[in-house]
């Protein structure tokens, strides 16, 4: 960057060149340079800033940029944590300028340490927020971006005590997505036809009280709690949202056991209604899969260790599921065998691989199948919530694409 800044110097045309795109990454100096070079540029990243001086710099360049960044409509910011106090207040007083000088911002991703309160931008579309200390600031300030479509919160998922964001977001008409991902708010409302997406660190996350008033909101749930909380006998111990008729569309459970010995699983009304459900166990998977009310389009179930399955109706379960995979490392019962033989005589083709030194999948699709069976490429693949930055990497919303109003509200 630097070299770049210097030739420029020689050429008249690249010295009064404006750029489209700024991207100050694995920053090595010139930020000036280029900063003064982007009073037409759309898109603004910056990441891997370096040591402390190098922040500084790019928090100077950002202030004395001699322009109002009036074409700016996206841009993504990593924190420079890790630095001392000076450099990350700099760093946040020059973005902070920056948001409420960037009257034309329409995609907003924050990855920072603390933030204290968001701006008023009156385009604003899409803001993705990934704040490592804690949300609980945010509440009102957010209530006040009136042209919202996607909201996307984030914080550590180790952090612990944290003071809960009070979300009064019905104002926002224009709301169609809400991904929370370790937060759990205090309260939250909100306005009619948003969608509710939920990624949660445990199995207590998942039982508060809040996400009782959000059923009608909610289409996707993500509970990861491998600890002892995470071993559920049956369904009953399940979310109060999971236990009856609920709009979820995509389920995913990643726990430690679910069932029992001779006592498997019976589900709850809302898992066979999900469109895609995904169980994990690091430990025993006992499960029985009903005929009534199942809905399922993908499935997935995968343990660690013992798997046992038994079905109401094979034949029900392979009309009405396209897409399933069973993984595991001891398999329990005659099941599978069955389901296999259907799947041969209905001349359904059947896939089965090994996975990890021990580990044994049957599938229906290839897309479902992973070496690991319990990373998250296939989760990311599932979801469509259009609000987090997965889904806006794909193309969803963002700076290259307009977020597809998709969802059908309650």
């Amino acid at each position: 960057m630097t070299e770049w800044a210097q030739v420029a110097g020689t050429c008249k045309t690249t010295w009064h060149l404006q750029l489209d795109q700024i991207n100050l990454a694995n920053y090595e100096g010139g930020a000036a340079w280029f900063v003064q070079r982007g009073r037409m540029a759309r898109i603004l990243e910056t990441w891997k800033l370096g040591d402390a001086d190098r922040v500084y710099e790019v928090a100077a360049a950002l202030l004395q940029a001699g322009h109002s960044w009036a074409s700016l409509t996206a841009t993504k910011v990593t924190n420079p944590d890790n630095y001392c106090v000076g450099s990350t207040v700099a760093f946040q007083s020059a973005l902070y300028w920056l948001l409420c000088n960037a009257k034309g911002l329409r995609f907003v991703r924050l990855e920072l340490k603390t933030l204290r309160c968001m701006p008023r931008l009156a385009q604003l579309r899409h803001l993705q927020l990934y704040i490592y200390d804690g949300t609980g600031n945010l509440g009102q300030s957010l209530s006040n971006l009136r042209d919202l479509q996607t909201l996307y919160l984030k914080q550590d998922a180790d952090l612990f005590p944290v003071q809960s964001p009070v979300l009064a977001l019905t104002g926002l008409s224009q709301l169609r997505s809400v991904k929370l991902s370790n937060v759990v708010p205090a309260s939250l409302a909100l306005p009619l036809g948003a969608a509710l997406h939920l990624r949660l660190r445990s199995m207590e996350d998942a039982h508060a009280a809040v996400w009782n008033s959000c059923v009608d909101f909610l289409q996707s749930v993500h509970v990861r709690d491998r600890t002892d909380a995470g071993c559920l006998r049956n369904a009953s111990e399940l979310p109060d949202f999971m236990s009856g008729p609920s709009v979820l569309e995509t389920i995913v459970l990643r726990l430690k056991r679910f069932g029992a010995p001779e006592e498997p699983a019976y589900f709850s009304q809302s898992l066979p209604q999900a469109r895609r459900l995904v169980l994990q166990c690091t430990d025993e998977l006992r499960i029985h899969i009903p005929s009534e009310g199942l809905q399922w389009g993908v499935v997935t179930f995968a343990s660690m260790d013992v798997l046992e399955v038994t079905f109401d109706d094979i034949s029900f379960f392979l009309l009405i599921t396209k897409a399933f995979s069973f993984a595991y490392t001891n398999l329990q019962g005659l099941a599978l065998m069955y389901l296999s033989q259907a799947m041969a005589e209905q001349g359904i083709q059947i896939c089965c691989d090994t996975y990890n030194p021990t580990g044994c999948a049957l599938y229906s699709t290839p897309a479902l199948y992973s070496e690991s069976a319990y990373d998250d490429t296939m989760l990311v693949s599932l979801c469509n919530c259009g609000a987090c930055p997965e889904c806006s990497d794909k193309g969803s919303c963002g700076p290259y694409a307009a977020y597809s109003r998709r969802h059908k509200g309650p």
